[in-house]
């Protein structure tokens, strides 16, 4: 059925076209004051309906508008969300590279090497590969040294693109760097990497004395890392009465989970 047909709609129509015709009539017209207060009388139940009718439309009306003010409102607010947590996000990038940076100058690390601050952007410990936001654009080329802020040895940098560069850790397997023991100038031999994080003191004589705990540093050879740098520890020497060399397991102390900031040396002082 139409709903313009529904009895109990057409006489709410009806009634409210009627209590209309009152109102105007009572404040348009020249009636007396009388007869006024008679329409007033007699159309009070009609007038009452009409408020109520309206008052019901325009709480309606403004209840439409409170929710599209609403949804307005919460959409300004997500965004303005959105935004306040880059900006803390970014505001907390610069605080942990401001702290790297207080580490490196803390230790004179810029008094030896001019670096460049790299965050890491991704990770790949199956390669022994991490991600960095610094590439050619930024000055960084092959084969640059890639060092923590206490100067522990990385890696170095094997592709440089326009804005990150690859760069493979020490243990990685294509990774071989000219080593030595600290305080032991004649203990020299090859750190190779193993992948996994491991890392192996290779060639070194078996008349050279090796001990658990000491320091695995590198040295100025092959014109590619700075001598000094620290690579790992001793954990455990491996001797062999037939082989003319002896070999000992270091540990880098790398942590991936940690390692979230790194500094590219891009020029010997």
């Amino acid at each position: 059925m139409n709903k313009l047909g529904n009895p109990k709609k057409l006489k709410t129509i009806f009634l409210l076209i009627l209590a209309g015709v009152i109102i105007l009539t009572i404040n348009y017209t020249s009636l007396g004051s009388k007869t006024k207060d008679l329409f007033l009388t007699a159309s009070a139940p009609l007038q009452t309906l009409f408020w109520q009718q309206g008052q019901g439309l325009s709480h309606f009306i403004d209840k439409l508008k409170g929710i599209s003010f609403l949804e307005g409102e919460n959409s300004y607010l997500k965004l303005e969300n959105q935004r306040l947590k880059a900006e803390l996000a970014n505001l907390l990038e610069l605080k942990n590279e401001n702290q790297e940076l207080r580490k490196a100058l803390d230790i004179g690390l810029e008094k030896e090497f001019e670096v460049t601050t790299a965050n890491v952007i991704s990770k790949d410990p199956f390669q022994d590969v991490i991600v960095i936001d610094k590439g050619s654009n930024d000055g960084i080329s092959v084969n640059f040294p890639v060092i923590s802020p206490q100067k522990n040895l990385i890696g170095r940098v094997e592709e440089s693109f326009a804005s990150f560069s690859r760069v493979i850790l020490t243990s990685n397997k294509r990774s071989s760097i000219s080593a030595k023991i600290s305080d032991q100038e004649e203990t020299i031999g090859v750190v190779n990497g193993e992948s996994n994080l491991k890392l192996v003191f290779d060639l070194v004589l078996q008349d050279n004395k090796i001990e658990k705990g000491s320091l695995v540093l590198t040295t100025s050879l092959g014109n590619i890392f700075p001598k000094g740098l620290l690579i790992g520890e001793i954990k455990s020497i491996n001797y062999s009465d037939v082989k003319p060399f002896q070999t000992a397991q270091i540990d880098s102390g790398l942590d991936l989970n940690k390692l979230n900031s790194v500094f590219i040396i891009t020029n010997l002082r």
